[in-house]
């Protein structure tokens, strides 16, 4: 070969080899910026679920905080959030997670928390001096605004490291400012959203809003990572993630086969330039047109593998937010191929219909056979009209658990036809609205028990007149009679006249215990008297097919109380007893004395020591499975099936007993019975003496002369009251309702001592009668006669210039007294 061409094919080599050379580190550099940019993008989609899980798992907790909120808010006063705090917490602490503790500050000191085993050093803290900067800034945030403040990470008091998220509470009872905190467990919360369980291979670290290193993974972490906001309702947290081996260790494999590929062109064109120099220029062109093709198919490759993923990506988080959606409003969809009858749904349908977890249904045929028996019939007519023409409808229909629960379930559908106006398939959503039905049938029945007890309440009234003038003028009868020879006889007869008023005396105080309108009037009550002149009616209380069988001390067992209340709490654990034997059966009461001491166990926890008399009332029933004996006494907890009970008594018997300082204690076995044991404490030995009752003998005449300004509206109970009245010295002015009163006291010149005033009559009220008097007649003093003052409670009496209160039915000598305690008081 000449020296000339060998010189040309040289540079010709050279050229190809220097030119070929550059394509391919273009190629090369450009392939690897492709697959760098895939690597991020699934950097990013790997953090993606990380960062929505923690966004999750803490709106989670912003969401009990504002449930916590809200129930701290509905309480009436702080004894009874106090009361029912720990239970809430118990419920938001059993729903697991990474919650630790709830808490409640009042001022600024954490003043219920819940659990109190293992947070003991937590309770008292003061936060607005606690050593811990950020607790105090976030404490100061939390009160200055009803937002969501979150804390953290941050030491706990308890130990370890967490989170507290506060939130402020308006209550309805007086104190400082308060607010709500949720207690969250750093490490449990990472675990709940998976970040110490990173791919094999990826790096993560998590920041929060002020830029703290919260968590990371154990791999490293490259300079260039991918950021990741995390959304909180308290500022945003970041995700920083990237290949543990760093980006170019990571891309370098993918590119091997490329450069693989792009040296062996190189070689080949260098090698063919210098064999075939004449075919030289074909050869490039091939080459360049060759390489311009790959370019363009790893970038068609490229951009279909990012369309792909970011498809991927938004379908998955579409479902996700769709199934997080439906769960969270207890709601399933569904559609039903018509031709085929093949039905499809989401999941959780088959839970919602009482299926065990994960199975479903697969035709109508199998939701109907779930489906009440008087309910089918309207879902096959529901469904042939749609199956008939395009239309859209809506329905409820019950179903019954395995349990024997019903539960209800709200369906709206729509039917979709094809272009020959043929349904082809129904498509539509189901909603859990057991909730709802049982709150509506709770308000149905309290509106109907109110409406029984207004009823009983308004027949007490009346009848208390009644009973106030037969007692009165039969004690007064009973006093005449002893001073006539040859009338005993009569004054046997009248002596049952006035135990029949008594008797009855204790049936209206019954009626107005069960209206809820009685003035509560706590006493010494001999306990063993009250369950034995209760025995009779309790047995028609229960029916021919229950037994009563009482057991009473032969001693008398005092306490302070109530009467009516007492005869509730008997009452309701009676007719509980029944309710638990539908076959009946027998109810035992018991009846006994019991000492407390320090020595001795505490059989009802919470009892202070000394003596108590302990109520038993047994059942002969099923018992109660004891899965559920700790709810017996919630508030609208009941066994029995819907519609026959509101789950009131057994709380009404709850909140009785504890506000005269005892306890209630349920013990029960399943198939022998249940027995409840209320615990009383018993009076004081110095204090418990009874009165002897009532002499039918009226106290000697005290008047003096003085004037007295009767106003009743009942015309017998008017005259007994002068007469009484009269009879002990005093002057009279009588007048039939508040208007007339006023108008009496008006005419007169003199003073008027006491005016004696029922609170219920027409015309005008003994309250505005005697608010008016008072203004015109500052020295007069008031004593307010009455068995059902409507809506207006005893405390409400008696602070009016500080008025004496006697309730109905009244003996003379009561009278007189109250009288005497309205003139000395």
């Amino acid at each position: 070969m000449p020296v000339r061409m060998q010189k040309r094919v040289g540079w010709i080599t050279l050229v190809a080899f220097l030119a070929s050379a550059m394509l391919g580190v273009v190629v090369d550099r450009a392939y690897e910026a492709v697959r760098l940019r895939e690597q991020r993008e699934q950097v990013r989609a790997a953090l993606w679920p990380f960062a929505n899980d923690l966004t999750a798992a803490v709106g989670r907790r912003v969401a009990q905080i504002s449930g916590l909120r809200a129930f701290v808010e509905s309480r009436r006063d702080f004894a009874t959030l106090d009361r029912e705090f720990a239970s809430f917490s118990a419920g938001l602490l059993g729903s697991g997670g990474s919650l630790r503790a709830v808490q409640l500050v009042r001022g600024d000191f954490i003043t219920l928390i819940h659990p109190m085993a293992g947070n003991e050093p937590a309770m008292g803290i003061n936060l607005r001096t606690d050593a811990r900067d950020e607790v105090r800034a976030d404490f100061l945030r939390a009160i200055a605004t009803d937002s969501v403040v979150l804390s953290g990470p941050l030491p706990l008091i308890q130990g370890d490291s967490g989170l507290i998220i506060r939130q402020r509470v308006h209550t309805k009872f007086a104190g400082a400012s308060d607010h709500v905190a949720l207690v969250l467990d750093m490490h449990a919360l990472l675990a709940e959203v998976r970040l110490n369980t990173a791919p094999s291979g990826l790096g993560i670290r998590l920041y929060e809003r002020r830029n703290r290193l919260v968590a990371s993974t154990p791999d490293y972490v490259p300079d260039d990572p991918v950021v990741m906001e995390v959304e909180l309702r308290d500022g945003n947290w970041e995700l920083r993630g990237g290949p543990s081996a760093g980006w170019a260790e990571t891309t370098a494999p993918q590119l091997l086969p490329l450069r693989v590929a792009i040296v062996a062109i190189v070689l080949l064109v260098t090698l063919l330039a210098a064999l075939l120099d004449d075919r030289d220029a074909r050869l490039k062109r091939d080459v360049e047109e060759r390489t311009a093709s790959i370019m363009e198919l790893v970038e068609e490759r490229s951009e279909t593998i990012r369309q792909q993923q970011k498809t991927e990506e938004s379908l998955a988080a579409n479902a996700e937010r769709l199934r997080l959606a439906l769960a969270a409003a207890r709601m399933g969809t569904f559609e039903l191929d018509v031709p085929t009858g093949r039905l499809r749904g989401s999941a959780g349908l088959g839970v919602m219909h009482g299926l065990a977890a994960g199975a479903s249904f697969s035709s109508l045929a199998e939701v109907l056979a779930v489906i009440s028996e008087p309910d089918r019939e309207m879902m096959l007519r529901e469904y042939e009209r749609a199956r008939r023409e395009q239309a859209t409808g809506a329905m409820e229909y019950r179903i019954v658990g395995q349990d024997g629960g019903v539960r209800w379930i709200g369906v709206t559908w729509l039917s979709r036809a094809d272009t020959g106006g043929v349904v082809q398939r129904i498509v539509g959503t189901l909603t859990d609205i057991t909730e709802r039905k049982n709150l509506e049938e709770q308000f149905l029945h309290a509106q109907k028990m109110q409406a029984v007890g207004v009823l009983a309440g308004g027949i007490a009234h009346d009848f208390n007149n009644l009973l106030t003038v037969i007692l009165g003028a039969g004690q007064m009868a009973r006093t005449a009679a002893e001073s006539l020879p040859g009338t005993g006889n009569v004054r046997a007869d009248i002596d049952e006249v006035l135990a029949a008023g008594e008797r009855a005396a204790v049936l209206t105080g019954q009626l107005l215990a069960f209206s809820r309108r009685q003035v509560i009037q706590p006493r010494l009550l001999d306990v063993c008297e009250l369950v034995g002149g209760m025995s009779s009616m309790l047995q028609r209380l229960v029916g021919e097919r229950v037994s009563i069988v009482t057991v009473l001390p032969g001693t008398p067992m005092r306490v302070f109380a109530d009467q009516g209340q007492l005869t509730q709490v008997l009452m309701n654990l009676a007719v509980n007893a029944r309710d638990a034997m539908p076959s009946g059966g027998k109810v035992h009461i018991n009846l006994r004395s019991i000492e407390l001491s320090e020595e001795n166990p505490l059989p009802a926890e919470g009892l202070a020591p000394g003596r108590y008399a302990v109520l038993s009332v047994s059942d002969t029933g099923a018992g109660i499975d004891p899965a559920i004996q700790h709810l017996v006494f919630d508030p609208f907890f009941t066994t029995k099936a819907v519609g026959h009970g509101t789950g009131l008594g057994l709380s009404t018997v709850y909140g009785i007993v504890v506000q005269l300082g005892g306890a209630v204690r349920l013990s029960s076995e399943p198939g022998v019975g249940t027995t409840i044991d209320v615990y009383i404490p018993l009076a004081e030995p110095a204090v418990a003496s009874i009165p002897a009752g009532d002499s039918l003998a009226v106290p000697p005449p005290g008047g003096e002369g003085r004037t007295l300004l009767v106003a009743e509206d009942e015309p017998g109970l008017q005259r007994l009251v002068a007469r009484v009245l009269s009879n002990a010295g005093y002057r009279v002015l009588m007048a039939g309702d508040g208007a007339a009163a006023l108008g009496v006291a008006r005419a007169h010149t003199g003073d008027i001592a006491v005016l004696v005033s029922d609170v219920v009559m027409p015309n005008m009220g003994g309250l505005e009668l005697a608010s008016t008097l008072l203004q015109e007649r500052p020295g007069t003093r008031v004593l307010f006669m009455s068995g059902y003052p409507q809506d207006v409670g005893r405390d409400d009496l008696v602070t009016l210039s500080n008025a004496v209160f006697v309730a109905k039915p009244f003996t003379p000598r009561e009278l007189l007294e109250a009288v005497q305690r309205a003139l000395t008081e």
